[in-house]
């Protein structure tokens, strides 16, 4: 609900029978100005049913080792990502992507871990 659309409900509210008082939609309209963004978060809290997408990390690294010698010194992004609920454990998720000479990129690896750091 925009401002707007606010201050049209707390009207109609006013001119209705048995509705609210003009002081009291001045302090309803004085509230939901100053705690919009937390009415919205919570709202939207509670309505997600399914973990969500609470943090992202990437990086760029140099391969150390590898079974084949060319794949040694070439870059490799390594993406982790955080799943899961405000208030609750997280799940992580962490993969690689790397880039073989005359290759399109591939996903080399993928890693699934839970509480803890990939």
């Amino acid at each position: 609900m925009d401002f707007n659309q606010l201050e049209a409900f707390l009207t109609a509210q006013t001119k209705k029978q048995g509705g609210i008082t003009s002081d009291q939609a001045a302090v309803i309209s004085k509230f939901w100005k100053s705690h919009k963004t937390k009415i919205r978060e919570s709202l939207m809290n509670q309505s997600r049913w399914d973990n969500g997408l609470r943090g992202l990390s990437w990086r760029v690294d140099a391969k150390s080792q590898s079974r084949h010698s060319s794949q040694i010194h070439t870059p490799v992004a390594i993406i982790e990502l955080e799943f899961g609920k405000s208030g609750q454990t997280v799940a992580e998720a962490g993969f690689e992507l790397g880039i073989l000479p005359s290759q399109p990129p591939k996903l080399l690896g993928l890693q699934a871990c839970t509480t803890a750091p990939c």
